[in-house]
């Protein structure tokens, strides 16, 4: 049960946090701080939910659940090395919309 709430939650904050980087690549002139920022948030989203948690939850959890619920190191390495690639879809996909919109 605790598995599916980690799980539930951990992709509900990694589409809360591509929303804020959607809402601040809106703003004038920060599309580039826009790509900066959000790989910084979800690198810390990713130590977050692969270091942070595992290590406060560590006893508190039966073994199965525990790596059931929670993803391996590799995951902040992952967004460490591309996590810039998010980022940049989605200003790319908000600056595309924004061109496609005062064009018509």
């Amino acid at each position: 049960m605790f598995s599916l709430f980690f799980q539930i939650a951990e992709i509900v904050t990694f589409l809360c946090a591509l929303i804020v980087i959607w809402r601040v690549s809106r703003w004038p002139n920060w599309q580039i701080r826009a790509v900066v920022y959000g790989w910084g948030l979800l690198f810390f989203w990713s130590l977050v939910w692969a270091v942070v948690f595992p290590t406060v939850l560590r006893g508190k959890m039966n073994p199965r659940d525990f790596t059931d619920a929670f993803p391996d190191g590799t995951l902040a390495l992952g967004f460490l090395i591309g996590g810039w690639f998010y980022p940049a879809a989605i200003v790319g996909i908000a600056a595309l919309i924004r061109h496609h919109s005062k064009r018509s």
